[in-house]
């Protein structure tokens, strides 16, 4: 079971060697390992370089030539990526020492799995970050769950890409619908739940910082961010039901319907931000209670819709 792990970075001298050991200390070992540094201006590719020389690594580091941004770096990538099995890998979390193992023996004993999702447990040395209380509720007793194809699962990524473990013939089957502007990530689970073809590992495989400048996705206040964030959805879901109506995919036919009812939920949330009244806040409690992945998200709409100025 030969294994890559794909690891983007930038500027991230903070954190990136204790992600690095906990990658050399895996109880079985990559046997690729690509990083991609999108063009840092601190001691992060020195670090890492000093990293690989003096344990005699046969990793790889490649500076891109210019700034090309996360989702890129990330894709690019995939696509070296040469072994049957990716993991994605962050710059400032640290893996248990059994992770990829664990993964690994998990998703090849289900032949229908294209992505195996873990658990995580967050953590932060900052006192100005918040953490969701909703992260630390994960359990860690290892048994495997299949994540359904429905609107709820589909509107919010189940688990951030840090945690995914897939099969490189299932990305090339994918990778020509990538367009810039779509996290990888997001892009990833997507197409794997579309497929019928996710499963998640209770098991916290690795331990998930949060800090100020995480890239990941922050509660949005404001009504013309929250529109901005709809609009890019909106957008994604005509993308891919246009690829299921036009392509000979897996399961289409339970695909598209749920997509339908996804694209219906974002306009009817446009509607609400655009023009806000508490008669369309009505309107997405009756029709969309059970698309939002939590009750806070329905709660949330309303006091950033009501209370938010559009500037």
């Amino acid at each position: 079971m030969g294994y890559s792990i794909i690891m983007a970075t930038y500027n991230g001298e903070k954190y990136i060697e204790e992600q690095l050991i906990s990658i050399v200390n895996q109880t079985i070992l990559p046997n690729e390992v690509l990083i991609f540094d999108d063009q840092s201006n601190d001691s992060t590719v020195m670090i890492i370089k000093e990293f690989i020389y003096s344990r005699n690594l046969n990793w790889e580091i490649i500076v891109n030539t210019s700034n090309i941004g996360w989702r890129k770096n990330f894709i690019q990538g995939l696509r070296r990526a040469s072994q049957e099995f990716i993991f994605l890998c962050d710059q400032d979390d640290i893996w248990e020492s059994d992770k990829c193992e664990i993964l690994l023996n998990t998703i090849s004993k289900i032949k229908d799995c294209n992505l195996l999702l873990s658990n995580y447990y967050p953590f932060s040395l900052e006192k100005e970050t918040t953490i969701p209380r909703t992260m630390y509720n994960q359990c860690n007793n290892k048994k495997t769950m299949e994540v359904k194809l429905n609107v709820k699962n589909l509107v919010s990524v189940y688990r951030p890409g840090c945690t995914y473990c897939f099969r490189k013939e299932f990305f090339k089957s994918i990778e020509k619908y990538w367009i810039d502007g779509i996290a990888h990530d997001r892009f990833i689970y997507e197409f794997a739940l579309l497929f019928g073809s996710v499963y998640l590992l209770q098991y916290r495989a690795i331990q998930y910082r949060r800090h100020s400048n995480n890239n990941s996705p922050m509660n949005i206040r404001t009504r013309r961010a929250r529109l901005n964030g709809i609009f890019q959805m909106i957008k994604m879901t005509e993308y891919f039901l246009n690829i299921l109506s036009t392509e000979p995919l897996p399961k289409r036919e339970m695909s598209i319907p749920v997509l339908q009812q996804i694209l219906k939920f974002y306009k009817d949330q446009e509607s609400f931000y655009s023009y806000p009244a508490l008669s369309g806040w009505i309107k997405l409690a009756i029709f969309h209670f059970s698309d939002y992945p939590r009750l806070k998200n329905l709660v949330g709409d309303l006091i950033i819709g009501l209370n938010s100025k559009l500037y």
